[in-house]
């Protein structure tokens, strides 16, 4: 550094990049099964994307079992974890 030659990022941290934003996705998602029942949720939908709405019933080995909101009806099918997230607060003016 003194004789006029940067050192390189990847140089100084051991040959390896350390950029918080490029994080492997594992690590910035909560983990699996983390919900609870009774936690308001959104489910991933292939066609409208995130829909509110539900409520986990059971936490399941493999998924969740959720009930709808609008008529309490218990949903015959279990949902992937990766597929359901906690509800979002939205804001006054969306």
């Amino acid at each position: 550094m003194g004789n006029g030659t940067a050192t390189a990022p990847a140089a100084r941290n051991g040959g390896h990049r350390l950029d918080p934003v490029a994080q492997p996705a594992e690590q910035n998602r909560p983990e699996v099964g983390s919900l609870t029942p009774g936690s308001h949720v959104e489910v991933r939908s292939e066609y409208a994307g995130w829909s509110p709405g539900f409520v986990i019933e059971e936490v399941l080995e493999d998924g969740y079992r959720l009930r709808r909101s609008s008529d309490d009806s218990v949903l015959p099918r279990v949902f992937a974890f990766e597929a359901v997230r906690r509800e979002r607060r939205k804001m006054w003016w969306v």
